[in-house]
């Protein structure tokens, strides 16, 4: 899989930090991003576009980030689409609902580069593995020795 065939779409109301999520992104080589103001414009813009990862903000008026990402997994043919969540303060009931969800992984903000970067290499590998698997489901031929590894990474999200 060629990361740089990936889409990416940087959920944010304030310009300021979508900017600042693009940046890291482009310093990773992902420069297919779309950006979206709130959650109902994320909405729109998934029903439209097979995103491979979503980074959004908790708070946004409209809908917020965790709707969003509930939205996110009950549409067709998005089940592998990857969400982050970002946000200054979680509270425990946040994080609850937010994996309950069906999250990939938590943002602090304001954005600091390495935690962003380690959160989006450790979703690009899971989308290989997912890739991958799917891949031998259409018949292609793996070392059995693989095997191991194949099962890990198609029980993982």
């Amino acid at each position: 899989m060629d990361a740089s065939a990936l889409r990416f779409l940087v959920v944010d109301d304030s310009e300021l930090m979508r900017k600042v999520i693009r940046d890291v992104l482009s310093r990773l080589g992902l420069d297919d991003v779309d950006e979206a103001v709130d959650g109902v414009d994320a909405l729109r813009l998934c029903r439209l576009t097979r995103y491979d990862l979503v980074v959004t903000d908790l708070s946004m008026p409209r809908l917020n980030g965790i709707d969003l990402l509930r939205a996110i997994r009950v549409m067709p043919g998005r089940e592998h689409t990857a969400v982050l969540l970002a946000s200054c303060f979680l509270s425990k009931r946040d994080i609850r609902e937010a994996r309950s969800a069906g999250v990939d992984g938590f943002l602090p903000k304001p954005f600091i580069e390495a935690p962003l970067t380690e959160q989006v290499t450790a979703v690009l590998e899971r989308l290989r593995r997912v890739s991958y698997v799917l891949e031998l489901g259409r018949g292609a031929s793996v070392d059995r020795r693989a095997e191991p590894l194949l099962a890990a990474a198609s029980a993982g999200r």
